[in-house]
């Protein structure tokens, strides 16, 4: 199922092995973190009802309390907002599931950057210049787990990673040894580290100007493109679908102290082009000038 733009794992509608024990209440809250969901009244466990019928009926309304409760919400909203879904965060992340899934361990990208940085982090932990943790790496860590478990490096482990190959980013599988595997994180690891960095600076800004901003102050504005919308005919011929007509949809939210505008610009002209963009500014511009005469800078 897809929502918030992203696919929910396949587990979901994987059957339940007949010899499995019935999900406890504990398996069921940890399912939570894999569950994208618009409305915490609505949560979807599976595709089949008759998997639904092992978990109590208790448990259910067990798990929409927790999801009605505020720290649960929180929790969605930093999932949705820590991580981004660039090549950047995802390759890391892929590399370090394949880790978790041979170690049998719960690693995740935000808890282990702690591992690899100062506990005091200034800006050098992230672009690598601090002298007490720029020669820390990914495979320094777990070359010691290794050790611990008593697991060769010369074994195989099987990876996902997203590549580029003729003008398309895939994702690819790989079967190689786990120096290997070790090799290619290292190798991303500072790139994404200072790639997260102004991530988290970023939104914490936007947060801080949004909280200053005010009807008689100062007017926030994000915009960008979104997926072009594909123009449908109905009852279309079988043929038209090579020559369907797109328009780019450019999103605008105003934020103003306690209220909030939203826009939508809808065009015939393709190109995401600057041109574009000013004349968009010129009428939000004129927007905000007649509905919120007060707003003095944006």
């Amino acid at each position: 199922k897809e929502s918030f733009g992203c696919t929910s794992p396949a587990t979901a509608s994987t059957p339940m092995d007949p010899d499995e024990p019935p999900p406890t209440r504990a398996s069921a809250s940890a399912a939570l973190s894999n569950i994208s969901t618009l409305s915490s009244d609505v949560v979807l466990l599976s595709d089949s009802e008759d998997s639904l019928s092992n978990i109590l009926e208790e448990e259910i309304m067990d798990l929409n309390s927790q999801l009605n409760r505020k720290n649960s919400v929180e929790l969605l909203n930093n999932v949705f907002s820590l991580n981004c879904m660039c090549e950047y965060h995802q390759n890391p992340a892929l590399l370090l599931t394949a880790l978790n899934r041979l170690m049998n361990s719960r690693y995740e990208l935000t808890s282990f950057i702690k591992l690899m940085i100062c506990e005091q982090e200034t800006n050098d932990c992230y672009s690598r210049e601090c002298s007490m943790c720029n020669t820390n790496l990914p495979s320094s860590f777990f070359i010691e787990q290794l050790k611990a478990k008593e697991v060769n490096e010369d074994d195989d482990v099987t990876w996902m990673i997203w590549e580029r190959n003729e003008k398309r980013t895939e994702l690819q599988r790989h079967t190689t040894s786990i120096t290997t595997l070790l090799e290619k994180l290292d190798s991303l690891w500072s790139k994404f580290l200072i790639h997260n960095f102004y991530t988290i600076e970023q939104r914490e800004y936007i947060k801080k100007i949004k909280s200053e901003s005010s009807e008689k102050g100062t007017a926030v504005v994000q915009l960008d493109f979104a997926e072009n919308f594909t123009l449908l005919s109905q009852a279309a011929v079988q043929s038209s679908y090579w020559s369907q007509k797109q328009a780019p949809v450019f999103t605008v939210h105003i934020k103003m102290g306690t209220g909030h505008r939203n826009l939508v610009f809808i065009s015939d002209y393709m190109k995401y082009t600057t041109e574009f963009v000013d004349q968009a500014q010129r009428t939000i511009n004129d927007f905000i000038k007649k509905w919120y005469p007060n707003v003095k800078k944006m």
